[in-house]
């Protein structure tokens, strides 16, 4: 299993070939690791192979969690802002005792 070099052209469909690519060797370790132990070198590819994976969904996807991330922040400061309102309108909510 050896390094991959996509070719110059469509960006797009060199990353593509390139997950593809790491993705059957991912698969291939992983079954060899299922079947037998992996040498220390064939361990070391495999984390490798890993990592570079990682590293492209991080590429890929990163922004876009980001803006989730983000999203559901303003959304939980926004919940905790209406339960402190709450807070205060039931502070300020006359008592029953006082109405007549």
């Amino acid at each position: 299993m050896g390094t991959i070099e996509p070719e110059f052209g469509c960006r797009t469909c060199n990353v593509q070939i390139l997950i593809a690519a790491l993705a059957d060797e991912h698969n291939a370790l992983v079954r060899q690791k299922a079947a037998q132990d992996l040498s220390r070198s064939e361990q070391l590819r495999l984390n490798y192979v890993r990592w570079q994976l990682d590293r492209i969904d991080d590429a890929l996807y990163g922004e876009s969690l980001d803006l989730w991330e983000n999203a559901v922040e303003q959304y939980e400061q926004f919940a905790s802002d209406i339960g402190h309102l709450l807070d205060r309108l039931e502070d300020v909510r006359p008592s029953k005792k006082r109405r007549r």
